[in-house]
């Protein structure tokens, strides 16, 4: 006897076999497809917001207004054009030379030097930073420096002007800040460009070097006068006891003293009151005297 199988209900459809692969594959990958939505961003995002969008590229920072980079974290303004961006505190300068200014079209570049203060920094938006700095003994300096791996030609005195780097081959420049190819060209940039920056570290060199000369210079002027005074001092003593000392020796070697008041010339003395008696004199006094005691004692005897 055969027994025949239950036919299936005309409703019920019949998956194929590769339409139900496609299903397995489906119920087993949709957990690790949740999963990977609510992990956490594993970048950071200091100014912006993750996306952990499932892309080529994977994570990223959706940026807010006025922040690029990776992270988030490099400022940069719009120039009027809106279109150039420029970073890390630089601004925005039109370009005296521009393509397009005859048609009424205002191009505009990044002026690196205004780049936060006297940090470092080059490129078409100013994004790159130095990683060799050409002035000896400055541990930055706002335009002698090579960025991108470049190596500066020579190390020069604070204030002269931009030896050169040696670049690596896929970059160009005077900073090597340029990506082969990319640099502009002389009529698009400013007037000066790079030549007006040098010129402007050269005084700023050069008034740095008088300033520091002037400073220094007035110690060195009191130090001297101090020296020429001590001298002086010590010269006037030395001439004021010469001339003592030579006076007491005159002194000594006439071998004579001076005479006091009351005693004259001739060796009399003649004290006040008294009327001056020679040496002749005073023996004739004493002369006198002594007849007189005689008289005296004979007078007594007899």
């Amino acid at each position: 006897m055969t027994v025949l199988a239950p036919s299936l209900h005309p409703l019920v459809p019949r998956l194929s076999p590769l339409l139900s692969a496609a299903l397995i594959a489906l119920i087993v990958v949709s957990p690790v497809l949740s999963d990977q939505g609510s992990s956490p961003c594993p970048i950071t995002c200091e100014h912006g917001t993750c996306v952990t969008a499932h892309t080529f590229q994977g994570p990223y920072c959706e940026c807010h207004a006025g922040w690029g980079g990776r992270g988030c974290n490099d400022p940069f303004v719009i120039c009027p054009d809106g279109v150039k961006r420029c970073f890390n505190g630089s601004e925005c300068r039109l370009l005296k030379r521009s393509v397009g200014e005859s048609a009424g079209v205002r191009n505009y570049e990044c002026d690196c030097s205004k780049a936060f203060g006297i940090s470092s920094f080059a490129g078409h938006e100013c994004e790159m930073s130095s990683t060799e700095v050409c002035e000896a003994m400055a541990p930055s300096s706002a335009h002698a420096f090579c960025t991108n791996g470049g190596r500066c030609r020579d190390y020069v005195n604070p204030g002269h002007a931009h030896p050169g780097c040696r670049c690596p081959e896929e970059f160009e420049g005077r900073h090597c800040e340029y990506f082969k190819g990319t640099a502009p060209s002389e009529e698009e940039q400013s007037d000066g460009d790079g030549a007006e920056e040098l010129e402007e570290a050269s005084k700023v060199g050069k008034v740095g070097q008088e300033g520091g000369d002037e400073k220094g210079g007035a110690p060195l002027i009191v130090v001297v006068i101090m020296i020429l005074a001590g001298g002086f001092v010590m010269v006037f003593g030395l001439c004021v006891a010469l001339r003592s000392s030579l006076s007491d020796g005159g002194e000594e070697q006439d071998g004579t003293l001076s005479p006091p008041d009351d005693v004259d010339p001739d060796g009399s003395s003649t004290l006040p009151g008294a009327s001056a008696t020679t040496g002749e004199d005073f023996t004739n006094e004493v002369r006198g005297d002594q007849d007189v005691l005689d008289v005296n004692d004979e007078t007594e005897i007899i």
